[in-house]
């Protein structure tokens, strides 16, 4: 990040971080209708099953980020998150309380913390700044847009917004997982010894 700022892994990661936006803001702007189209539960409900879903998520954030980023690798666990998100969309589409809890509990804080971390990382320090207020442009235009788009298609049927969701986060993790050797070049050398593990390694193979 000291020399010449790699351009193309910067604007995919942001725009990676756009699509993951969009997919978080229409999580959070219709998983309380799906749950009471589906399951009936009202406004008492819904506000417990929210406060336990953010307990998960800092419970996921404080000792399972370390631990996945010493055993795979920034970009690694990025992937893992969008690609949980997408899951907790399909699982929407199923009508599975449980597992979308589940994927949202892993996907939110697997993908969160490793967008300012490799942004900090590839930028140059008298670039940081603006690098980080053009991401943050980024996301505050897909939080804006997306539940107001994604509603037109929620109107005319819950799975078609919670697909388009989906596929996008699955475009997010095809993305990040395509300079996953790049962004290993730039940011710090994937881990090693002991701790990396089989499926680190045959991730690198086959990318």
């Amino acid at each position: 990040a000291d020399g010449k700022m790699p351009l193309q892994l910067v604007s995919i990661v942001i725009f990676v971080h756009g699509l993951y936006g969009l997919g978080q803001s229409v999580f959070e702007a219709f998983f309380g209708v799906w749950c009471f189209e589906h399951f009936g539960l009202g406004p008492a409900s819904v506000g417990p099953l929210l406060t336990c879903l953010a307990c998960l998520v800092f419970l996921a954030h404080t000792f399972l980020y370390r631990v996945l980023v010493n055993n795979f690798g920034v970009v690694e666990v990025a992937v893992m998150g969008l690609l949980s998100m997408a899951s907790a969309f399909l699982a929407m589409c199923a009508g599975s309380l449980c597992w979308v809890l589940l994927f949202y509990a892993f996907g939110v804080p697997s993908f969160t913390p490793s967008v300012p971390i490799l942004l900090a990382k590839l930028a140059p320090p008298h670039q940081r700044g603006r690098i980080i207020a053009v991401d943050a442009g980024v996301m505050s235009v897909a939080r804006i847009l997306s539940p107001a788009l994604l509603g037109l298609l929620y109107e005319h049927g819950p799975l078609r917004a919670f697909a388009f969701s989906a596929c996008a986060l699955v475009l997010a993790a095809g993305l990040m997982a395509s300079q996953a050797r790049a962004a290993d070049v730039q940011v710090a050398p994937r881990p090693k010894g002991p701790k990396r593990r089989w499926f680190n390694r045959f991730w690198r193979r086959k990318l």
